[in-house]
């Protein structure tokens, strides 16, 4: 049943005394809505069909929440009678109504705090008769239990944390394995680490076994926290140690069941030096009463991880295919198998074959085991669709498992096939025939006796050691060759091991520069960085910019010293969430808990690099992600970086319910060059370095779609809510279903939105909302946006996208996607990109899109909210019943930020009000205007709290559309539904600039004659910017129509115009390169009309008369400043065939007259640029010489290179770079230093000035520089 929800957002004010455990109270009133006062239920007059309104809202119950149950309750309730209308909308609804209002609540945690979820549906029927309630109390009583604690004790972190590491002194080198076993620290292992007495030496860790996603602070099964000391076995010279690998084994069901660590392939163990090695204590004496047993359950395993279905996720299989031979066997021995007990093989296998079943069968020894049939891919039935691969796990049970044993494979030939593993579960003789084996019995409960056969004097049994406790030593008693002894806790681990044996030695990794993060304080923000330390110094960057620019505090953390401190040096990323939970855990206050967390550097579904495609890639590059076990299903394979948000003790298990406690972004880069050029066009968006009208325009994108209109009835959702909430924005649509479709061969496309969507993303758009189909290089089926677009987009206006689409950021993957491209590009593409990582659902993207849209909007003190607090709030709401839009899903863990997640939306905050129009106050009557005519304006500015800006100097612009049309679209994808219709202004009248002196302002406009006469409003969109950048606002105006004309004077004579190519002094018929900038200067009394208004009166540019090299170019012209009669054109021509051709530049002014002109030109490839001009300013120079350069290659990039010579001709300085500018002048500074860094003396000096462009020759002008003595 679908709802309709209503909102309500309510302050709750609850004193420190309400949140006290009382000894006195059973049940405690704890939050009130309203400080006691009746809260007015929001109501609709229609219920429309099937649809109830649910009054929603939350209690936020503060720390005191654990051993707590809470139960609320409406008191003083008034109701009112429903109507006959209403009451047949209930019935139709056929929704259970019962005489009192039924109260549901959840309970959640979020930053520490207890978080009720309240909802109900506000009617009732008594009596057969139908009420809603108008208003009520909302009362929340808490039921204390015998003793009240909490959950999360704001000084828990002092408790549960070292204060400082071990590795913060000494000597540190870490060793690892490659699996799990007895190693040995040889005198010349020690020695080869840097250590020369044996005696003093330490070995620290835990190993490589994969951490759970709920970290345990107590108990037994306490998580280790900084590295312990394990304990040495030392006989002589010999040391030996037990070292853990990175599979897990668990015992379920009475079967072994496993598990390897999806990080890495090895297990990190580190080696110190010092006074006192800690020694091995003899575990405590305990009884047992059992019989001695002399097996034990135990396992064998076969798994080869090298091949992944599709590319993510946690499940690996064989590198072989069985498509290329459909018969294989595999070797897998049984150490010590008893005779007695039953023998399990459990096998995993996984096929892919679109046209049939895959059969499997299976045989041990000859034995055979049984078939298994792995399903076809059947990608139409629910809940199948999206499987690249199927897979089956079947247990057999087995009778003829010897110490060696070949598993055979027989599949349907000719079908891809690869298997997972092999897993053996038998008894396993307590008898030491090898070095070691791992002694561990959970069918076994408590203590109990064991006998292990073929033991000596140099037999040891080792208990290995948990957090808290160290690795302990077993006694027993030997007799002959039996040794018999009582374990304390028989489901413990424990080695029984010959130390006579010769065992093999770790490999030394690395030595450890000493570290603490242990002892780090809370910040706001944390940034982790790969282990290479390529991207450390721009995070460095960004930091000190937020600390500058925002007073957030903030860490830049290795990786590599995380997992040294808390995965025992094995990657994992547990590490990096038990890092930022420490930190969480500290602060003492709401203030000091973490707020930011940048993963800045890119990731691989391959965490291991294990597969062919990753092999030649460093793991020391890129950072850690948290993929799903699923690793088969397009749509339940998944990346997200929630994971490591979720804080709250208790969390990270249920993970699609729980609330993210921290806002994560990710730069995904492992290049230091793209790196920097995040941080350049992050650091430049933060200062407001680029502003403009275009930071008041939010374009809303909607797809067509062949089943439905539900795409574009999602994206006007969102811009109705914008509409509702926001109306200073100027929101322009773009529907696909409202434009002409082009149908080829090869499918449909819509040219003409791909030219406006460019359009924006170059001229600059605030926010790019899209909903539709996508894929990681393409958006939408018709293609409307490649990945080239957004790789190669040019702008200083970046946009933050946002796209409620499949597979548009995919950041794991080693294919390039939208976002990736989007975020990397050095020069345009956006500034943070908000999309999903794999397939998502509609309806759930359009909850999540609509409360983000919410989020980025609103403004809390005076700003706006960063886009990281924004993803994470919409998240935190998609938990809450509250919302009305609840998703407990996967969906919503699929969307990720790529960027810096405290960044702002760089939005105008303040508001721009009209006064008057034409004299008359525009908050009056409608004004109306004549089409002829020019209209006066005046207003002012004030800031976001309301007051006045009497200090605001700067410009205003202005944009004025005519009355809103209805817009019918076409059916373009053929779903054969009503056709989508909506309201829209397409046609803009007007859009200028003018001054704002002292926070005051006045600007004219010519009322177009083309206008729609009608007393339907029209509309002013304004946006305002101080001259220094400080300051921007924007407003709006509706209040006004277009309804009668004035007498029009006799002129029917077009704009002057002016136009040529790369540089004024282009005579007709010269040479250009292949992409020439286009420069027209237009001029009319009348006004420029550069909006389109009127059949057919664009400004176009036609170039060879051919309608796929037209371009209308009325969103590049503009008015010069502070009047409407003047203006221009600058336009980058794409890309053009060698050879001559003719353009015809036509133009319209606000009377409807029109003029055009023409030119001749040779486009040449590789043409190289003319230098116009070059100087040195200040010449003399004393500090410092800035080399501007003016040159006929606007909006190209071309290379610039300075070469300084002396007296001598020798070369006293050289530069070369690349760039552009957007009127060809570009400037190069030079601090008078020569190559070595030295000052350069005073004299005479030649600099010569080259630019070129690609491969193509380079132009040159030499000129005299004279450098001062600086003394």
């Amino acid at each position: 049943m679908n709802r309709k929800y209503l909102y309500l957002l309510i302050a709750f004010f609850l004193g420190l005394q309400s949140f006290k455990a009382s000894a006195t109270k059973e049940s405690e009133p704890i939050a009130t809505v309203g400080e006691g006062k009746f809260v007015t239920i929001p109501y609709e007059n229609i219920i429309k069909g099937n649809e109830l309104p649910i009054y929603a809202t939350q209690i936020n119950v503060g720390k005191n929440y654990a051993n707590t149950s809470f139960n609320v309750k409406i008191e003083y309730p008034e109701y009112e009678k429903l109507n006959a209308q209403e009451v047949l909308a209930i019935i139709a609804n056929k929704k259970e109504i019962g005489e009192d209002i039924k109260v549901n609540s959840i309970m959640a945690v979020q930053r520490k705090e207890g978080v009720l979820d309240i909802s109900f549906l506000p009617y009732i029927k008594r009596n057969e008769v139908y009420y809603r309630l108008k208003s009520c109390k909302i009362a929340v009583y808490r039921n204390v239990s015998a003793q009240a604690r909490k959950t999360q004790d704001l000084t828990s972190g002092s408790e549960r944390y070292a204060q400082h590491s071990v590795l913060s002194s000494g000597k540190w080198v870490r060793i690892r394995v490659n699996k799990e076993g007895v190693y040995q620290l040889t005198k010349s292992f020690l020695a080869s680490a840097g250590f020369s007495n044996p005696a003093n030496v330490k070995l620290y860790g835990y190993g490589g076994l994969v951490q759970d996603s709920v970290i345990n602070y107590s108990g037994d099964k306490k998580d280790f926290d900084d590295l312990e000391e394990i304990p040495l076995y030392r006989d002589g010279s010999k040391i030996l140690f037990y070292a853990n690998g990175t599979t897990k084994w668990t015992f379920v069901r009475n079967k072994w069941r496993h598990i390897n660590n999806p990080y890495s392939s090895y297990s990190y163990y580190f080696l110190t030096e010092g006074d006192n090695p800690a020694t091995m204590q003899n575990s405590a004496e305990v009884t047992a009463y059992n019989k001695a047993r002399t097996t034990i359950p135990a396992h064998s395993l076969y798994e080869e991880d090298a091949y992944s279905w599709y590319s993510g996720g946690q499940q690996f299989f064989d590198s072989y295919d069985f498509a290329n031979g459909n018969s294989k066997s595999y070797q897998l021995g049984t150490e010590e198998i008893a005779n007695e007990g039953e023998q399990y093989v459990t096998i995993s296998f996984s096929a892919s074959d679109a046209s049939s079943a895959t059969n499997v069968t299976s045989s041990v020894n000859s034995e055979s085991l049984g078939r298994m049939t792995i399903p076809l891919l059947n990608n139409t039935n629910v809940g199948e669709q999206g499987n690249r691969a199927r897979m089956l796990e079947r247990t057999y049970k087995a009778t003829t498992l010897d110490l060696s044993n070949s598993v055979h494979f027989t599949t349907t030939s000719g079908h891809s096939a690869r298997l997972d593993y092999i897993r053996f579960n038998y008894q396993r003789n307590l008898n030491l025939s090898t070095p070691y084996f791992e002694l561990c019995d959970p069918s076994n409960n408590g203590a109990g006796n064991y006998a292990i056969s073929s033991a000596n004097n140099n037999t040891k049994v080792w208990r290995l050691g948990i957090s808290g406790r160290p690795q302990q030593n077993v006694e027993g008693s030997l007799s002959g060759n039996t040794l018999n002894i009582t374990l304390p806790e028989s489901s413990d681990r424990y080695i029984v091991v010959n130390t006579a044996e010769t065992f093999p030695s770790p490999t030394i990794d690395k030595k450890i520069e000493n570290q603490d993060l242990h002892a780090d304080s809370v910040c706001d923000m944390i940034i982790i960085v790969p282990a290479s330390g390529k991207l450390t110094k721009q995070a460095e960057r960004l930091a000190a910019a937020h600390r500058e620019h925002d007073n957030l505090s903030g860490k830049v953390v290795s990786a590599d010293q995380i997992y040294n401190e808390f995965s025992s040096g094995t990657p994992d990323a547990m590490a990096y969430r038990r890092y930022v939970k420490m930190l969480y855990d500290r602060a003492s206050s709401q203030n000091e808990i973490p707020r930011y967390l940048l993963l800045f550097g890119d990731a691989a579904w391959d965490n291991r690099m294990i597969t062919k495609d990753w092999q030649n890639s460093s793991p020391d590059d890129f950072l850690l992600c948290y993929e799903s076990w699923n690793s088969i299903n397009e749509i339940y394979c998944y990346v997200t970086d929630d994971f490591f948000g979720f804080l709250d003790d208790g969390e990270g298990k249920n993970m699609t319910s729980e609330k993210p406690d921290i806002a994560i972004g990710r730069i995904p880069t492992h290049i230091e060059s793209e790196a920097k050029a995040v941080v350049d066009k992050t650091i430049n968006y933060m200062y407001n370095n680029s502003v403009g009208s275009w930071k008041n325009l939010i374009c809303v994108m909607g797809d067509d779609d062949k089943k439905s209109n539900s795409l574009m009835g999602d994206a006007e959702t969102i811009v109705k809510q914008i509409e509702s909430n926001h109306k200073e924005y100027d929101v322009r649509r773009v529907y696909w279903d409202a434009y002409t479709v082009v149908k080829t061969s090869t499918g449909n496309s819509y040219p003409e939105i791909t030219k406006q969507l460019k359009s924006y993303m170059t001229n600059g758009a605030l926010l790019m909302n899209y909903t539709g189909h996508g894929a990681p290089a393409s958006i939408s089926h018709e293609k409307v946006l490649l990945l080239n677009d957004f790789k190669e987009n040019k702008t200083n206006n970046l946009s933050v996208w946002i796209t409620s689409s499949c597979e548009i950021a995919p950041f794991d993957s080693q294919e390039e996607s939208i976002g990736e491209c989007a975020v990397l590009n050095e020069k345009g593409g956006s500034v943070a990109f908000i999309g999903a990582t794999r397939s998502v659902f509609s309806q759930r993207n359009l909850n999540l899109n609509t409360n983000l849209m919410r989020y980025i909007l609103t403004e809390e003190n005076g700003k706006l909210m960063t886009m990281g607090e924004a993803l994470m709030k919409t998240k935190c709401a998609l938990v809450s019943t509250s919302t009305g839009s609840t998703d407990l899903t996967i969906n919503k863990m699929k969307y990720v930020l790529m960027g810096d997640p405290a960044l702002r939306l760089a939005a105008p905050i303040g508001k721009v009000v009209i006064d008057s129009i034409n004299g008359q106050k525009a908050t009056g009557a409608k004004v109306n205007l004549a089409a002829g005519s020019v209209a006066k304006v005046k207003g002012h500015i004030i800031a976001q709290n309301g007051t006045n800006m009497p200090d605001f100097n700067g410009t205003v612009t202005a944009n004025i559309f005519d009355k809103l049309e209805q817009i019918t679209c076409h059916d373009n994808a053929g779903n054969g539904k009503d056709p989508f219709v909506f309201s829209n202004r397409t046609r803009r009248l007007f859009e200028g600039t003018d001054s704002v002196r002292n926070g005051m302002f006045e600007m004219e406009f010519p009322v177009s004659v083309d206008a729609s006469y009608s007393n339907e409003s029209c509309l002013m969109n304004l946006y305002a910017v101080s001259n220094d950048k400080s300051a921007e606002c924007h407003g709006m105006n509706d209040n006004f129509a277009i309804n009668s004309s004035t007498d029009l004077k006799n002129d029917s004579t077009g704009p002057a115009l002016f136009i040529y190519l790369n540089n004024p002094d282009f005579r007709n018929g010269d040479k250009t390169n292949t992409t020439p900038y286009f420069v027209a200067m237009l001029r009319d009394s009348d006004g420029i009309n550069a909006t389109g208004s009127g059949v057919g009166h664009d400004i176009e540019l036609i170039i060879d008369g051919n309608a796929a090299t037209s371009y209308v170019l009325n969103d590049y012209f503009k008015n010069d400043f502070g009047t409407f009669t003047s203006g221009s054109v600058g336009y980058s021509i794409p890309e053009l065939s060698p050879g001559n051709h003719r353009l015809v530049f036509r133009a319209w002014d606000m009377m409807g007259n029109s003029s055009s002109a023409s030119l001749d030109f040779v486009a040449v490839r590789n043409l190289k640029p003319n230098v116009l001009d070059v100087t040195c300013n200040p010449n003399p120079a004393i500090e410092t010489a800035i080399f501007n350069i003016s040159y006929d290659r606007p909006l190209t990039d071309v290379k610039f290179t300075v070469t300084v010579y002396d007296s001598y001709g020798q070369i006293v300085w050289k530069t070369t770079t690349n760039g552009e500018s957007d009127y060809g002048h570009y400037p190069i500074t030079w601090n008078l230093t020569n190559s070595a860094g030295a000052r350069v003396g005073g004299g005479v000096y030649l600099y010569r000035v080259s630019v070129s462009e690609g491969n193509g020759a380079a132009s040159t002008k030499t000129k005299k520089l004279i450098i001062l003595n600086n003394k």
